[in-house]
């Protein structure tokens, strides 16, 4: 999977959050909590967060996400960390109840920044772009890949993003940022479907990436997104929509490909023996070529003494 790219650095995310909490009026088990995950987030460390630890900053994102403006300012730290701790590999360990945990962090992270349209003053770019980085990095912890699917799908039926491909992002969001983040989440998405047992989800992600790839066709990360969706399970007018999104030069192959059917045959089909022609020579026939020979039954040795049938008849 695809890990957004962070600093290593943590100390200036630590000073922020710490000093955003205090005016925020958290508790000090709140802000201890807080600066045991900037710690856990540091490069080398390698150790999971503590379970009570990781539902401490569910937690606070709830309370944050419910306070409106009083809790706008606490917001961006929390989520920040909590990007963070996925690009780590820092949730979801083994402690009991580690992915109990995780699930209230994903809730709670992806309810305020997705939880309302985009734009809007409880819903800010910042929020959104922090989210979808979290749930995209969600992707590489281990054995983790199939499960979040139905989170994306979720996500997916969201008006946030809806709104997300259609807004006019200022400075310095244009190429990047939200958008950016929402096509990593769609390639993390597609690769783990390749490998996956459940594909209910399959539709619905190729309808959203198809819509993503007509407003960014440049977009790498959509290219692959796609292409791996179409390799999955794409019809001819899935190849077509593709096509009509004007896509760059190697997805636009693998659309025209299936838009013409020309995966429909040995080579693009499992089982590619059971595509090959029959012979056309007729069975009597003794001058056959190469192909009776390969058909023809090899022959067979002596029958032994033993099994040969005695007295006559």
């Amino acid at each position: 999977p695809y890990v957004i790219p962070l600093k290593d650095d943590v100390a200036k995310m630590r000073q922020h959050g710490l000093e955003a909490l205090k005016s925020f009026g958290a508790s000090s088990e709140e802000e201890e909590a807080f600066g045991a995950l900037c710690d856990a987030c540091k490069p080398g460390v390698g150790r999971a967060a503590r379970v009570r630890h990781v539902a401490a900053l569910a937690r606070l994102l709830r309370t944050a996400a419910a306070g409106g403006a009083h809790g706008a300012g606490v917001l961006v730290p929390l989520l920040d960390l909590s990007r963070r701790l996925a690009a780590a590999k820092a949730l979801g360990g083994s402690e009991a109840g580690a992915h109990e945990a995780l699930e209230l962090l994903l809730d709670a992270a992806l309810s305020s920044g997705l939880g309302s349209d985009i734009g809007g003053a409880s819903a800010p770019p910042t929020h959104c772009m922090l989210a979808l980085q979290f749930l995209a990095n969600c992707f590489a912890q281990p054995l983790l890949g199939e499960a979040l699917l139905p989170t994306v799908g979720q996500a997916l039926r969201t008006q946030a993003w809806g709104a997300l491909w259609v807004a006019d992002w200022p400075p310095p969001y244009p190429g990047k940022g939200p958008q950016a983040a929402a096509a990593a989440v769609l390639l993390n998405a597609s690769v783990a479907l390749r490998s996956a047992r459940w594909r209910a989800e399959h539709e619905g992600l190729l309808a959203a990436g198809v819509d993503a790839l007509r407003r960014a066709p440049g977009n790498e990360h959509l290219s692959l997104a796609v292409g791996n969706l179409l390799a999955v399970g794409g019809s001819q007018e899935d190849g077509k929509r593709v096509l009509q999104a004007q896509p760059l030069p190697p997805l636009r192959a693998l659309a025209g490909a299936i838009f013409r059917g020309d995966l429909d045959g040995p080579d693009g089909c499992a089982f590619p023996s059971a595509w090959q022609p029959a012979s056309s020579s007729k069975p009597g026939d003794r001058g056959g070529g190469q192909g009776d020979g390969e058909q023809r039954r090899p022959p067979r040795g002596p029958i032994p003494q033993r099994h040969r049938r005695r007295g006559g008849g």
